[in-house]
């Protein structure tokens, strides 16, 4: 069977999407990424918010806290998951993603914002020393919430304080353990303080099914002068005429 980028079929699902608007052909595309590569972040996303697009709510939902426990950050999910659950009557949900959606968007950092809120934006601008005096104060208050932890650990490796990004990182892990960006600190972590290859392995072995391209990578870590990290993800070739699971 011929084999494809990864990267390819992605951009597909994307024309799919946003494009042609034809779901059910993506949503065949995406299950078929899916049995290659059953946790590629990317393919979680597009699917999620496809699902929202044309009324799947309970799919929507179900995709999206997938892509949440993988990237927790994202406020742009958080806002799809708070209409998804709206949708659903979940109201205790709908209050979760909501305050979760406010902290991590840039334009709710004004007066009145969250600890949270005020990190967000002050990371966003790469203050770091601020933003990691707001997100300690937001962890101290909840230490529960894993955007949180994230967002402290993700700061703390910015100031060089590997000790501490590293089991913060772990602690993540221990309640998300595809979460992306912990991962990829708990590796960068482990290197900068000396650590041996194969203590980094199964983080490196758990970020690349989740990122098999380095594209989260590369905006979380990248050199924003340099070109992305050249695709090298292959599966094999997707035919059209593959049916989905909603048809």
């Amino acid at each position: 069977m011929t084999e494809v980028l990864l990267h390819d079929l992605s951009q597909q699902l994307q024309t799919l999407f946003e494009l042609e608007q034809n779901y059910d052909a993506g949503f065949a595309l995406g299950r078929h990424i899916l049995r290659y590569w059953p946790r590629h972040l990317s393919t979680y996303v597009q699917l999620g918010q496809a699902a929202l697009a044309v009324g799947l709510y309970t799919d929507a939902a179900d995709l999206l806290r997938r892509a949440l426990s993988t990237d927790p950050l994202a406020g742009e999910l958080w806002a799809g998951l708070r209409q998804a659950a709206s949708a659903l009557g979940l109201e205790e949900e709908v209050n979760v993603a909501r305050q979760h959606e406010r902290d991590l968007r840039t334009s709710f950092g004004g007066p009145g914002a969250s600890d949270m809120a005020r990190a967000t934006v002050a990371a966003s601008v790469e203050d770091w020393p601020q933003a990691l005096r707001y997100y300690y104060r937001a962890y101290a208050a909840a230490p529960e919430r894993m955007d949180i932890a994230l967002g402290t650990a993700a700061t703390l490796y910015r100031v060089h304080h590997y000790e501490s990004c590293l089991n913060i990182s772990l602690t993540i892990l221990e309640q998300l353990p595809y979460c992306l960006k912990a991962n990829l600190l708990v590796v960068r972590c482990k290197l900068e303080l000396g650590g041996a290859p194969e203590e980094m392995k199964p983080y490196l072995e758990t970020a690349h099914s989740l990122d098999p391209d380095d594209i989260y990578a590369w905006r979380w870590f990248g050199d924003p002068t340099e070109p992305p990290p050249e695709p090298r993800a292959t599966l094999p070739a997707w035919e059209r005429g593959e049916k989905s699971v909603n048809q």
